[in-house]
């Protein structure tokens, strides 16, 4: 939508559908609607998985969910990277660390700093609240640091602390249940990189590609699956086999009535 002057000209009918009147209404708007409505409009944005629309409302979701995130503490991280915020919240339920690249730029080899009053040495466990599947392992140093990180241009990523990495929870933990989507290893990757899921029954399994526009580049697999655990190669390419540029792409599992998606990162 466009708009320009005073708050008249910037509170313009909104833009709905590609209907009649952008389906603001059935009568005669107060003033004109935007030409551009057929192409820009909710329902448009509803449909494209990295619209700004649904980006919101994944933030707003995470947010509402994590207790940390509306009342928690705010302790600041040093980064190696100018470009790259990251910051700890925490309560006495939640630690979630929060990382932005500000830049269009991807950045790896990122290393955080932090003090005794903000990190814990040792092995922990990261859940990416934003894009589940996409965990992590890291390793604090005795110097308060974690290295090894990397973000997209302009990523955001809000990894909940869930505990020390590669610690057994026990014979009396519940089961894992669910449709199961896990981060593509390695991660970034590069000529190719292997994506693990697990199936809770058997079920009718399609694995799509897609690009941060949110269309389908590539189409890994599409059939008839039996449960349990399975893995598929992806070696960067496309629909018709050709190479797909650098950047971020988004894995999406459909089995069943169930979607899981999960991030990755092609090197070129």
């Amino acid at each position: 939508m466009v708009g320009s002057g005073d708050h008249l000209n910037i509170r313009s009918p909104m833009q709905w559908t590609a209907e009649a009147r952008a389906g603001f209404t059935t009568g005669t708007p107060w003033q004109t609607i935007n030409s551009n409505y057929a192409q820009y409009n909710v329902a448009v944005e509803k449909a494209n998985p990295g619209s700004l629309l649904e980006w919101y409302k994944r933030l707003i979701h995470v947010r509402n969910e994590s207790p940390a995130l509306r009342g928690g503490t705010h302790d600041p991280l040093a980064s190696s990277a100018s470009p790259v915020l990251a910051f700890l919240r925490r309560n006495e339920l939640q630690t979630v660390l929060c990382m932005d690249n500000t830049s269009h730029n991807a950045i790896g080899s990122i290393t955080l700093t932090g003090s005794a009053g903000t990190l814990e040495p040792g092995a922990h466990s990261l859940i990416n609240l934003l894009d589940p599947g996409d965990d992590l392992n890291i390793t604090v140093s005795p110097t308060y640091q974690i290295t090894g990180l990397s973000l997209a241009g302009h990523e955001v990523a809000v990894y909940e602390l869930t505990g020390p990495a590669g610690v057994d929870p026990g014979d009396n933990a519940p089961p894992a249940t669910g449709l199961r989507l896990g981060q593509s290893y390695p991660n970034p990757f590069g000529p190719s990189t292997t994506i693990r899921y697990s199936l809770p029954a058997r079920s009718h399994v399609r694995l799509g590609i897609y690009d941060v526009a949110g269309r389908e580049v590539a189409v890994i697999l599409d059939g008839v699956q039996t449960t349990g655990a399975h893995d598929v190669l992806w070696d960067g390419a496309g629909r018709e086999g050709q190479p797909l540029s650098a950047g971020v792409y988004f894995v999406r599992l459909d089995a069943g009535s169930e979607t899981r998606t999960s991030k990755t990162m092609l090197m070129r």
